[in-house]
């Protein structure tokens, strides 16, 4: 399972920096140009292309964490099942504690972090990330597409420490993406 994370930060980095940047960092960390999988049974292999890849890009490793978080809740599939679990990113919100249980039980033996959510009294969402504090800058970043999926205008920050904050601003700031459960037509070759 492991590995199809690893893919999806390979094909994060191609498609955002290009085929030049992995092949540079597939010579760096000594893995094959076009198969992440093999090297993924090795220990922090995510972590090292990560921190490859934001020091190649000359970024700091949480903003390309959080690029990374975007570009996952961007993917037509992930799209779907985020809208499936809610009309609005209020009660998105107030689902995302059960989030790693359901995505458990759609991908067995994906390494997912629990999350501990709290209501503050002035209205913020408090998120703790139960696992490697980089995690939550991942995480921030999905919660970013999402609240602008649902046409909200939130602010979310991830500290260092694995915590998130979230607060909404305004939930009906602009017009929601559209969303349907079908898949897009595939597209001719031509």
């Amino acid at each position: 399972m492991q590995g199809l994370i690893n893919r999806s930060l390979q094909s994060y980095l191609v498609d955002t920096y290009g085929p030049e940047l992995w092949a540079a960092l597939a010579e760096e960390l000594a893995l094959p140009e076009d198969e992440p999988d093999p090297a993924s049974a090795e220990a922090g292999i995510f972590d090292r292309l990560a921190a490859a890849a934001a020091r190649r890009l000359d970024l700091p490793l949480p903003l390309l964490l959080e690029e990374y978080g975007l570009y996952l809740h961007g993917l037509a599939r992930v799209r779907r099942l985020v809208r499936l679990c809610a009309e609005t990113f209020e009660e998105f919100l107030c689902f995302i504690s059960d989030m790693p249980d359901r995505v458990r039980m759609a991908l067995p033996g994906l390494a997912m972090p629990g999350l501990d959510v709290a209501l503050m009294p002035d209205g913020e969402v408090r998120i703790d990330v139960l696992g490697p504090p980089m995690q939550a800058h991942v995480l921030c970043g999905f919660l970013r597409g999402v609240s602008d999926d649902f046409g909200a205008l939130s602010l979310v920050t991830a500290g260092d420490n694995g915590t998130l904050a979230v607060r909404l601003v305004d939930p009906d700031f602009g017009k929601a993406r559209s969303f349907s459960l079908a898949l897009p037509p595939a597209r001719d070759a031509a």
